[in-house]
């Protein structure tokens, strides 16, 4: 599910397990209206393949689709009125699985201008088993279809493999709409060094698209050994303020209790929920802001 920036436009994918097929569908909310609900499906042909992720921009006008496509990864833009393709590109260059799952796992999300758009790319380094995050921004008016050459680089940072135990500064990423910053979720071990103290810690940060570096930290769990997941779903235009999800540990084998809240200036203000526990890496397909 992805939504416009009006609050009443959402599209929602849909899968045809009998044809293993993709649809896509458009929602629209009238509150106080006779039919306060509308769903009706988009005219775009149904897709065979592999959906890594999707994103309404912000009028509502435009949906961007990641998938695998027979060339490799495959980015595509499609009219919401019409169904009709409006830009398409890909690269075949290898990439790494993240393992952020969930139906936004690859970050996308449009611009303010409704003309850039922001997606994640994990490259493999040179030579080594580990890779490289990068935040790439693209330009879907302009001529080309080459997903990495007509894209720009905003942000790129070192994920390591090899080393489980070691910082990750960028385990999963959102671009703010103006395109000036990036959320990530920073992970680090909980050790530290620390008798009883086991498992990852992560934390949200925010860096700078011009620059590369950290700007703030937005959120961290304040209790120490406590191995928490937190990972963003919706940021202003400044990053200052993020709406995200924050999972606790784990206990006697049940999943640690979720809260979907607003964070600013490093605290949390829990938001209204279905009050159910959800594992937060597999079930995000299901939130949108």
């Amino acid at each position: 599910m992805t939504a416009a920036a009006d609050d009443r436009t959402f599209v929602l994918s849909g899968i045809d397990n009998g044809n293993a097929e993709t649809t896509w569908h458009l929602l629209r909310i009238s509150p106080g209206a006779a039919r306060p609900a509308r769903l009706t499906q988009l005219p775009i042909a149904p897709l065979r393949a592999q959906i890594h992720g999707l994103a309404l921009s912000q009028d509502g006008r435009q949906l961007a689709i990641m998938l695998d496509g027979p060339s490799g990864l495959q980015l595509s833009t499609y009219s919401v009125s019409s169904g009709a393709l409006l830009g398409s590109w890909h690269t075949d260059v290898a990439y790494w699985s993240l393992r952020t799952a969930g139906d936004n796992a690859y970050g996308l999300s449009w611009l303010a201008d409704g003309r850039h758009f922001a997606f994640r790319f994990d490259a493999y380094a040179k030579n080594s088993l580990d890779h490289l995050v990068t935040v790439r921004t693209l330009d879907v008016t302009a001529a080309g279809h080459d997903l990495l050459a007509g894209s720009r680089l905003d942000l790129q940072a070192p994920l390591s493999v090899t080393r489980p135990a070691a910082t990750e500064p960028c385990v999963s990423s959102l671009a703010a709409p103006d395109g000036r910053s990036v959320v990530c979720t920073a992970a680090s071990s909980t050790g530290q060094g620390k008798p009883g103290c086991s498992g990852m810690l992560s934390s949200l940060v925010s860096y700078s698209t011009a620059t590369g570096k950290r700007l703030r930290v937005l959120y961290q769990d304040p209790r120490p050994c406590r191995a928490v997941v937190a990972l963003p779903v919706w940021t202003d235009s400044s990053a200052s303020q993020v709406i995200g999800v924050v999972q606790g540990p784990a206990t006697n084998s049940k999943i640690g209790a979720s809260t979907l809240g607003l964070i600013v200036a490093g605290h949390i203000t829990p938001l209204p929920s279905p009050g159910v526990s959800f594992l937060v890496l597999d079930n995000l397909g299901s939130i949108a802001f």
